[in-house]
């Protein structure tokens, strides 16, 4: 909320970028995408009105954000991160009008 206050007390447009996961979201990876996309519907109810563009993820190939860790190959991943950006872009475009 602070952060929200601060931005629109200056000019300034607001990019979300959700990136990361609590550990507990990966315990069931095939839950990932609903639970991705329920986060995403609490934070878009809360502040998308303040927000101007979201960028689900980013650089998800490069190690270290965990999809080959969790999903195992490549194309397992990208197959994941296709369900999870469906599920969250959804959950957008539903709250965000």
């Amino acid at each position: 909320d602070r952060i929200f206050a601060l931005a629109a007390s200056h000019p300034q447009r607001i990019m979300l970028l959700f990136n990361h996961a609590a550990a507990w979201m990966l315990q069931e990876p095939e839950l990932f995408p609903a639970r991705a996309a329920a986060a995403m519907a609490w934070i878009v109810a809360r502040y998308g009105a303040r927000i101007d563009a979201y960028e689900i993820y980013n650089e998800i190939n490069l190690s270290g954000y965990g999809w080959t860790n969790v999903w195992g190959t490549p194309q397992d991943s990208a197959a994941a991160y296709a369900k999870t950006l469906a599920a969250v872009s959804g959950a957008i475009r539903e709250r965000d009008k």
